[in-house]
C-alpha cells in the first residue's frame, strides 16, 4: 500500500507549504502599484538593428522595464521603472550616438511606438542603420623614421585589429592604437607614442586612418631590482625573470618575464615598474619587480 507524505512533520509546517502561503500572501499584498499620475514601463523592444545585437542597445538606456518577481503573478512586481518620457528622448540619442561609434554614421532612433494600457507602457524603438563605414585606408605618419622592420611591426600590429573593409569600430580604433604602440615598445622604443585620427567621407562611407608615430630613441634596461621576495633567492628569481641590465629594451621581454615569474606559483602577483623619467637622456630604462609571495599557511 503507497501512503501519501504528509505535508507536516513533527509539530512545524512543511517548508514547501510555508513557501506556497508566503508567495500566495506576497501576490495578494505586492501587486503592480505605480504613483497616480505615472505609468511603469512594462516592456522595451529594438526593431531595425540588423548588424548590432539589441541588447547591446538595451544596456545603454534608462529606459527598461521592471523585473517580474519569478514570472509567476502577472502584476507581482518588487522592482519596476516609472516611464520618462524625457529619459527616451536621450535614450533614443544616446542608441544614435553608439551607433556611430560602432561605423553607422548615418544611423537614426525613434520612438516607433509608445502604446499605454492602463498604469503599463509598451515601447518600441526603431532603427535605420543605414550603410557602415569602412576602412578604406591606412596610412604611418613617422616623425622620426624607423627601420622597415619596425615600421612593418607598426603595420601588422594595425591590420591585425583594424584590417582594410573592416567596419570602423571606435573600441577598435583605439585597439588598433595601443596594438601600434605595442609594436613600438618591443623593438626597442621605450618611449614611443602614437595618435590616431580618422577621415570619413560619408558619400563613399570609406574611412581613412592616419597613425602618428613617435617612435624616440631606442633605449636599453638599467638596472633591475626585486622587492618583497621574502624567502625567494634573488638570484633564482632574476634568472628566470631574464630581463638583464645593458640589452635592449623590449616590453614583450618584460611581460615575459612577468608571466614566468606567476607560473612559479609562488607570487600571488608580480607589478613591473619602468622608470622613464630620465630617459630622454640615458636611453635607459631601470626595472623594479614587485613581487607579492603567497603566504604559507600551517
Amino acid at each position: 500500500m503507497v501512503r501519501a507524505m504528509p505535508l507536516l512533520s513533527g509539530s512545524g509546517p512543511h517548508p514547501f507549504l510555508i513557501s506556497a502561503v508566503a508567495l500566495l500572501a506576497l501576490a495578494g499584498s505586492a501587486c503592480y502599484r505605480v504613483p497616480a499620475g505615472k505609468k511603469a514601463v512594462a516592456d522595451v523592444r529594438i526593431e531595425g538593428a540588423k548588424d548590432v545585437d539589441d541588447e547591446e542597445l538595451l544596456e545603454r538606456i534608462a529606459t527598461r522595464e521592471g523585473s517580474r518577481f519569478l514570472g509567476i503573478f502577472d502584476g507581482v512586481i518588487y522592482e519596476y521603472e516609472i516611464f520618462d518620457q524625457y529619459a527616451l528622448r536621450r535614450d533614443l540619442q544616446r542608441i544614435e550616438r553608439y551607433l556611430r561609434s560602432q561605423g553607422f554614421y548615418d544611423a537614426h532612433v525613434h520612438a516607433a511606438r509608445v502604446e499605454e494600457r492602463g498604469d503599463k507602457v509598451y515601447v518600441t524603438i526603431a532603427v535605420e542603420q543605414g550603410p557602415p563605414v569602412l576602412v578604406g585606408s591606412i596610412s604611418i605618419a613617422e616623425k622620426t623614421a624607423v627601420d622597415e622592420k619596425t615600421r612593418g611591426a607598426v603595420r601588422k600590429a594595425i591590420n591585425a585589429v583594424l584590417p582594410i573593409g573592416r567596419r570602423l569600430d571606435e573600441d577598435e580604433f583605439a585597439a588598433s592604437e595601443r596594438a601600434a604602440l605595442k609594436a613600438l615598445t618591443s623593438t626597442g622604443h621605450a618611449a614611443a607614442k602614437v595618435t590616431r585620427a580618422a577621415e570619413v567621407d560619408l558619400a563613399t562611407h570609406r574611412a581613412r586612418l592616419v597613425y602618428t608615430v613617435d617612435p624616440g630613441p631606442l633605449g636599453k634596461f638599467g638596472p633591475v631590482r626585486f622587492e618583497g621576495l621574502a624567502q625567494l633567492p634573488e638570484g633564482t628569481v632574476r634568472r628566470i625573470f631574464g630581463v638583464e641590465e645593458g640589452k635592449r629594451y623590449s616590453s614583450n621581454d618584460i611581460e615575459e618575464g612577468r608571466r614566468a615569474l606567476l607560473d612559479l606559483g609562488v607570487p600571488v602577483s608580480v607589478d613591473i615598474d619602468q622608470d622613464l623619467s630620465d630617459y630622454e637622456r640615458t636611453q635607459t630604462v631601470p626595472i623594479t619587480v614587485k613581487a607579492q609571495p603567497a603566504k604559507i599557511r600551517a
